[in-house]
This record gives C-alpha cells, sequence and structure tokens, in this order.
C-alpha cells in the first residue's frame, strides 16, 4: 500500500475511484488491526483518522459501500472503526481476501 500511495503522490494522479476507495477501506483496516494489537493511543488515534477519512469519502461518493449500515448510519457515531471492519468483512468476502482483485457478481443489480 505505501507503494500506491507513494506512486499517487509523485504523479499527480489518483485512481478510478474504486480503486482509491479500495485503498481507502485497506489502509483502514490495517491501521484499525494495528491499534488493536499494540494498545498505543497513537495507534488508535491513527486508526479512527483513517476511519474518518474512509467514512468522509463513502458519504461523498455512496456507490461503494458493501456492508448493511451505510456511512451515514448513527452507528458510527461514536466511532468510525466498526465502520472499517463492516466494509472490510464484506469486501473480503467478495474479493476472496483480496485475491480477486474486482468484486465477485453477486447475482444482484
Amino acid at each position: 500500500m505505501t507503494r500506491l500511495q507513494t506512486s499517487l503522490k509523485n504523479s499527480g494522479q489518483y485512481p478510478r475511484a474504486s480503486l482509491e476507495r479500495e485503498f481507502r477501506l485497506r489502509r483502514a483496516a490495517l491501521a484499525d488491526r494495528l491499534a488493536l494489537e499494540s494498545g498505543e493511543e497513537c495507534d488508535a488515534a491513527e486508526a479512527a483518522r483513517t476511519a474518518c477519512e474512509l467514512v468522509a469519502f463513502d458519504l461523498a461518493d455512496g456507490r461503494f459501500v458493501l456492508g448493511p449500515a451505510g456511512a451515514d448510519s448513527s452507528r458510527w457515531e461514536e466511532s468510525a472503526r466498526p465502520y472499517v471492519r463492516q466494509e472490510y468483512e464484506r469486501w473480503a468476502e467478495l474479493t476472496d481476501g483480496g485475491r480477486d482483485g474486482c468484486l465477485k457478481d453477486t447475482g444482484g443489480s
């Protein structure tokens, strides 16, 4: 992820919205896991920050929410980190843990 982030910064280009959303989701999920493992306040703050960034991205775009509760749900008022967990879990199910590189056809519209 660091390589992708550096590449985006250096090129001045951003990936199409779905790739940017995936990057934000994976970065937020990683920060959340690190915070859970370390228990450090600075890691928790980073996890909260990246979670809020994902929520803001999803609120602005709204096309990519995968879980049952959207980014605008009152469930995330206290903390956006559970939103990251919800979205990452669903994303991992749909992409076989990210190995597919794209969402599987769920048979829906």
